[in-house]
């Protein structure tokens, strides 16, 4: 087994990432810290020696965060994908789909909204 990090529980965490998510690692060249990359393509560097005592911690967030941003990207294919159901058939064969109590609630509307509507001019 590989040590990425001096940090036991971000090597344990690396290797989990590996082997149940689908990421890979880009070693150490001309670098100096190994590189984690998603299966969508986002980045985060491995600490090598952590000497900050929440190093952990802060990896951690990075990780759920990167997950999170690809979760909702996975989500947003999908919806391009389904087209968001434009091109639906009305339901209701042989009716115009409108309903017709809605139809003159909206007609009544405009014609009270209208300036010229003789039906609500005020008498004289």
């Amino acid at each position: 087994m590989k040590k990425y990090s001096s940090d036991k529980d971000i090597n344990k965490l690396v290797i989990v990432i590996l082997k149940n998510y689908g990421w890979k690692v880009k070693d150490k060249s001309r670098r100096k810290h190994s590189i984690l990359i998603s299966p969508l393509g986002h980045k985060q560097a491995i600490p090598c020696t952590p000497s900050d005592h929440r190093a952990f911690v802060k990896f951690k967030c990075d990780i759920k965060r990167i997950r999170k941003k690809q979760n909702n990207l996975k989500k947003e294919l999908i919806m391009v994908n389904n087209n968001h159901k434009a091109n639906q058939n009305n339901k209701n064969k042989g009716t115009s789909g409108t309903n017709y109590e809605y139809q003159k609630v909206l007609d009544n509307r405009s014609e009270q909204l209208n300036p010229k509507s003789q039906k609500y001019q005020p008498k004289k």
